[in-house]
C-alpha cells in the first residue's frame, strides 16, 4: 500500500474517532444524570461452624462481600439470605433507612465490601440474593454446598472419631417471618423487615403489626426483630403487638430504640433485639411467691403463675447486653383463669415484679371480660398477678369503703400504722399532690431546681410535688409557693383532679356556656373562684365532683381521705386506669 493511502486511511479513521469521540461525550453528558447504576458485583466466600464456649448454642458464619460503585447504589442495595430449601432465614440484611445505614459496618464504595452474618441455629446449602432497587436487578450467590453444624464438642482436642448424625431446626414460613423450632422444643421467631413492610404497604390504615409466637410447654418462646424492621416501625407510627403463652404486650413506635442498641450499631455491628418469654413451672412458681418476705406477702392471693420476659441485644450473632429501660412503656396484658380467682375480686387484681424477695406494685388495671390485667413495664424481669387487699375497721360502715377499698388495692392510698384509714380526716395539698402521682403513675424523678418556694428539698413530698407541677396538674400560688401543708379545699382539689384527667387525654373542651350551665346546679355556684371554674365545671360534668348537702359545692369546704379517694377512683375510671 502506497505511503499516500496509508496516510489517507490514517487520517479518515482519525476523523471518525475524533466525531465518535465528540458524539459519545455530547450523549454521554447528557445521559450520565440519568444512568442507572450498574447491579452490584457480588461474590460469595467462606462459612464456618463454631460451638460458642460455655454455651450449649453455637453459631455459623456466612460472610460474602460485593463491590459498591457509587454512593447512590450503596443505599440501594439490600441482601436476604435463604436455606436450601428457600426458607428465608435472614432479610433485609443490608439497607439504607432515610439516610442512616443500618446493620452494616461503614458507608464505602468505590471498594470491595465484606459483610458477615451470624446464626445461632444451624443452615445448610445457604445462599444470598443480592437485590438493586434502582433496577430492580437481583444476583444470587450459592454457598459451598453442605450443612454448617456445629462440630461435636466437649472431651478435649485432637483427633478423629466419629460423630451422630445432627438434629435437625424444623422451619416455618409465616405472613409476617421465619419460625425456628429446635430439637430441646425451643422456639424462636425471626422477623422478616421485607414481609411486615410489605403488609403495612398494602394497608396503609394499618396501625399495629401483630405476631403470635407458638405456645410452648416448657422452655422459652423468643421473638427476634432486625433493627432495620425496628426503625421502620418507629419511623411509620406502628406498634408491634406480640402474642404468647397467656402473654399479651404491646411495643410502641420508638421504644426499642435504646443506647444498648445504638451503641452497638455505632461500632459497626449486625444488631438484633431477642425478646424471650417463659412460664415458670408451677414448683417453681409456687417457690417463687413463697419465697417473698413476710412483709411482700402479707395481704396478696398469689394465682400460682410466674412469667419470666428477657431481652438482649445481640451483635454479630452473640448477646452482648440486655436492655435497661425501654424508650417507651410496652403495655403488658397478663391473662387469668376464672378458677383461679375463686372468692377473690377480680378488682383488686394487680401485676408484681418479684426481685429479690419483693413484690413490685407494676400496675392493675382490670378487664374482666377478657380475664387479663394491663400494666406499663419500663423494663423486663419476672411478674405474676396477685390479688391484694387490706380491711381497716374504722370503714366498716363508712359511705365510702368500697371505692377506699379499691384504692388501696392499688396502691393510690394507704392507712396509718395503727391500721386505721381515718376517712374524715381533712387532707393537705401536699398528700393529695402524692397521690395523684400514684394514680396517674407520673416518673417521680429528682428536679434540679425547686418547682416552689416553700417545697424545701428535704420534704417527703419534694419529689411528688415537683412531678405535680411538670405534668401542668398545679401552677401553684401567684407568689411562687405550694402551700404544701395547707388543707386542700374542695375547688382547689377538683381543679387538679380535672387538670390530671385531661393530662390523660380525656377530651372536653367546655365553652363558657357548658361551664355556667355546670355550676348553676349548685345554689353556691357562683362563689366558685375565677382560676377554678372550668376545673370545678369539667368535674362536676364528668361526674367525678357531687355536691355536698342538697345543692351545694362548698368550693371553700375542706376535703376529706376519703373524698379525695373517692375523687380520684372516678377519675381514674375515665382515664381508663381501672
Amino acid at each position: 500500500m502506497s505511503l499516500s493511502r496509508l496516510r489517507l486511511t490514517a487520517g479518515n479513521v482519525c476523523l471518525v474517532l475524533f466525531f465518535a469521540f465528540l458524539f459519545s461525550g455530547f450523549w454521554g453528558g447528557i445521559n450520565s444524570a440519568y444512568a442507572m447504576p450498574a447491579p452490584p458485583q457480588v461474590t460469595a466466600y467462606g462459612s464456618t461452624a463454631e460451638v460458642v464456649e460455655n454455651q450449649s448454642t453455637h453459631k455459623v458464619d456466612l460472610t460474602f462481600q460485593f463491590v459498591i460503585s457509587s454512593p447512590q447504589d450503596f443505599e440501594s442495595v439490600w441482601a436476604d439470605i435463604y436455606n436450601g430449601d428457600d426458607t428465608a432465614i435472614a432479610e433485609g440484611v443490608y439497607f439504607n433507612q432515610q439516610g442512616v445505614v443500618q446493620e452494616a459496618y461503614s458507608q464505602v464504595y468505590g471498594q470491595v465490601y465484606a459483610f458477615t452474618y451470624s446464626f445461632g441455629h444451624s443452615v445448610y446449602d445457604p445462599y444470598i440474593i443480592v437485590r438493586s432497587a434502582y433496577d430492580n436487578s437481583m444476583e444470587t450467590v450459592h454457598f459451598p454446598e453442605g450443612e454448617y453444624e456445629p462440630p461435636e464438642s466437649g472431651g478435649g482436642g485432637g483427633g478423629g472419631g466419629g460423630s451422630s448424625a445432627p438434629e435437625t431446626v424444623e422451619t416455618e414460613e409465616t405472613d409476617t417471618g421465619t419460625v425456628f423450632t429446635d430439637p430441646d422444643g425451643s422456639v424462636t421467631v425471626s422477623l422478616s423487615t421485607t414481609k411486615v413492610e410489605e403488609q403495612l404497604a398494602a394497608d396503609p390504615e394499618m396501625t399495629a403489626i401483630a405476631v403470635e409466637l407458638p405456645q410452648v410447654e416448657d422452655g422459652p418462646t423468643a421473638l427476634q426483630l432486625p433493627t432495620g424492621l425496628v426503625n421502620s416501625l418507629a419511623n411509620g407510627g406502628k406498634e408491634l403487638i406480640v402474642r404468647s403463652q397467656g402473654v399479651d404486650f404491646t411495643i410502641p413506635p420508638a421504644a426499642l430504640q435504646v443506647p444498648e442498641v445504638a451503641d452497638q450499631i455505632a461500632a459497626g455491628k449486625d444488631v438484633q433485639i431477642r425478646l424471650s418469654i417463659s412460664n415458670l413451672p408451677s414448683e417453681e412458681a409456687a417457690a417463687a411467691f413463697d419465697g417473698l418476705t413476710d412483709e411482700a406477702r402479707e395481704g396478696k392471693q398469689f394465682l400460682g403463675r410466674v412469667q419470666q420476659f428477657e431481652v438482649a441485644v445481640m451483635a454479630d450473632g452473640e448477646e452482648v447486653s440486655g436492655i435497661s429501660r425501654f424508650n417507651r412503656p410496652l403495655r403488658l396484658a397478663l391473662a387469668y383463669d376464672d378458677a383461679d380467682t375463686a372468692g377473690v375480686d377480680e378488682a383488686t387484681l394487680n401485676v408484681y415484679q418479684l426481685v429479690d424477695g419483693e413484690a413490685v406494685f407494676v400496675g392493675g388495671k382490670v378487664d374482666a371480660d377478657n380475664n387479663l390485667v394491663i400494666a406499663n413495664l419500663n423494663h423486663f424481669s419476672s411478674y405474676a398477678i396477685m390479688a391484694y387487699a387490706k380491711n381497716f375497721a374504722d370503714l366498716a360502715n363508712h359511705w365510702s369503703k368500697q371505692d377506699v377499698d379499691l384504692m388501696v388495692s392499688k396502691y393510690v392510698v394507704t392507712g396509718y400504722p395503727d391500721e386505721t384509714f381515718r376517712p374524715d380526716t381533712n387532707i393537705t395539698r401536699a398528700e393529695f399532690a402524692a397521690l395523684l402521682v400514684r394514680a396517674l403513675g407520673l416518673d417521680v424523678v429528682q428536679p434540679e431546681a425547686a418547682a416552689f418556694t416553700d417545697v424545701a428539698a428535704e420534704e417527703w413530698y419534694f419529689e411528688a410535688v415537683a412531678a405535680v407541677k411538670a405534668a401542668g396538674l398545679s401552677s401553684g400560688y401567684p407568689d411562687g409557693t405550694f402551700k404544701p401543708n395547707k388543707t386542700i379545699n374542695r375547688q382547689e382539689m377538683a381543679a387538679m383532679v380535672a387538670n390530671a384527667l385531661t393530662a390523660s387525654g380525656y377530651q372536653a373542651d367546655l365553652t363558657e356556656a357548658e361551664i355556667s350551665a355546670a355550676l348553676k346546679e349548685f345554689a353556691d355556684g357562683a362563689e366558685v373562684a375565677g382560676w377554678a371554674r372550668y376545673g370545678a365545671a369539667l368535674a362536676v360534668s364528668a361526674g367525678i365532683v357531687q355536691g355536698r348537702g342538697a345543692d351545694n359545692f362548698a368550693p371553700e369546704g375542706l376535703a376529706s381521705r376519703a373524698e379525695s379517694a373517692v375523687m380520684l377512683k372516678r377519675m381514674m375510671l375515665l382515664a381508663d386506669y381501672l
